[in-house]
């Protein structure tokens, strides 16, 4: 325990040193020392239970790869809202899980994707043991940093560095209701604090309208314009998207 806490704060000073490359070198290296652990600890069946414990079940089982493909990474691409980064975009992602949004944001080539994961037994298998071969390969890509650690401690050391990004993606969990502390007031006003003007964001709400409705709202609230909620085609979900609105922001990662 001692020891995952100093690995920690090795990532934490790294970012406060404005070395995420470094931050990243860090995470990915935990990463392998838990797949090793859960490799010689767990059966694949347990693997994949583990898996969809955390992911929501989203078809993340070996037998049903194949067809579910398409939804998965259809669902991927509207939470990730693919189409409106570019490649001179820095994205910021909440939530990396298995890859699935990432792989999406990949179409567009953007500069860099940062993104936050939490769970380093989630990374391990993304990582080295990914059901999806193509989440795999995307997130080993050179403009891929990925930073071990909660997401409301990292995400106000990024602000505090005065990082800036013109896309945020935040998928931190399959169920709203069961993470509340990351689609609170609080933690969605440090995203938009976390946007260039004109920046955009990206929230998968879950399926509960109650939930829907308040991250809707909360969005409105502090700031964002053109807010609005979209569910891709044939999948009981939403996303809500919005803009930080002002003039053109400059300032970048």
């Amino acid at each position: 325990m001692k020891q995952s806490f100093q690995i920690l704060l090795c990532v934490i000073r790294h970012i406060l040193f404005n070395n995420i490359p470094k931050a990243n070198d860090i995470t990915r290296t935990i990463a392998k020392k838990a797949y090793q652990y859960i490799t010689s600890k767990k059966t694949c069946q347990e693997i994949y239970d583990y898996i969809d414990s955390k992911t929501g079940g989203l078809g993340y089982r070996e037998k049903r790869i194949g067809k579910d493909w398409e939804r998965v990474v259809t669902l991927g691409c509207y939470i990730a809202w693919a189409d409106i980064t570019n490649s001179d975009s820095h994205i910021l992602e909440i939530g990396t899980g298995l890859g699935r949004t990432l792989y999406c944001m990949q179409y567009n080539s953007p500069k860099e994707i940062v993104t936050l994961e939490i769970d380093p037994f989630i990374l391990a298998i993304a990582l080295y043991s990914n059901p999806y071969q193509p989440f795999q390969e995307a997130l080993w890509k050179p403009n891929t940093h990925i930073l071990l650690g909660d997401a409301v401690l990292l995400a106000l050391i990024l602000k505090s560095r005065k990082y800036r990004f013109n896309h945020i993606v935040h998928d931190g969990g399959p169920n709203p209701e069961k993470n509340p502390r990351l689609y609170n007031r609080f933690f969605l006003s440090l995203l938009y604090d976390l946007l260039v003007n004109n920046g955009t964001i990206s929230v998968f709400a879950g399926r509960n309208p109650h939930y829907v409705s308040r991250i809707y709202n909360l969005l409105k609230r502090i700031g964002f314009v053109n807010v609005y909620v979209v569910s891709p085609p044939g999948i009981n979900v939403k996303i809500v998207r919005g803009v930080k609105p002002g003039k053109v922001d400059t300032e970048r990662v």
